[in-house]
């Protein structure tokens, strides 16, 4: 074989490589994205989808924790609970994440807003970080575990 040919098969399969971390990002991306929207819109077992089959979910409040659910059915049961459209509107808004990939495994770090209905229009109701663990499942890229880490609510009335 030549050079030539050497030098083009390895960075063909580079490039393989490169494209297949792009997938998978974006595929982690629409993960987080369909979490979000699904909580949103009351979708409760879309949203405990995004969750493997033993997901961990902890929501904790400047790293104190506050509340856990664990396996599909406890999630559903939480998203049952919380407020979504039409009854209430609100919406998870997602920074840019930073994602590390390790083959059939990711850890993920991304800023959250949410930003939630008034009568005097909308407030920010929280913001913080979000500290997931994901794992590619049947070709999916699902949650083991989620940290809900709540840095800012408003004053309690």
């Amino acid at each position: 074989m030549t050079s030539d040919v050497v030098d083009a098969a390895s960075e063909l399969a580079e490039l393989r490589e490169r494209l297949g971390r792009l997938e998978d990002e974006r595929a982690i991306v629409a993960t987080m994205q369909r979490y979000s929207e699904s909580l949103d819109y009351g979708d409760n077992n879309a949203w405990a989808a995004t969750f493997t089959s033993d997901g961990f979910f902890d929501v904790r409040r400047r790293g104190e924790p506050m509340f856990s659910h664990t396996g599909t059915e406890q999630l559903a049961g939480f998203a049952a609970t919380h407020t979504s459209a039409p009854a209430v509107y609100h919406k998870h808004f997602l920074s840019t994440p930073a994602i590390d990939l390790e083959q059939d495994r990711a850890t993920a770090r991304t800023y959250f807003t949410m930003l939630h209905e008034k009568e005097t229009g909308p407030i920010v109701l929280v913001f913080g970080r979000y500290l997931d663990t994901l794992v590619r499942h049947e070709g999916r890229w699902l949650f083991s575990e989620r940290i809900v880490d709540m840095e800012a609510l408003p004053p309690m009335p």
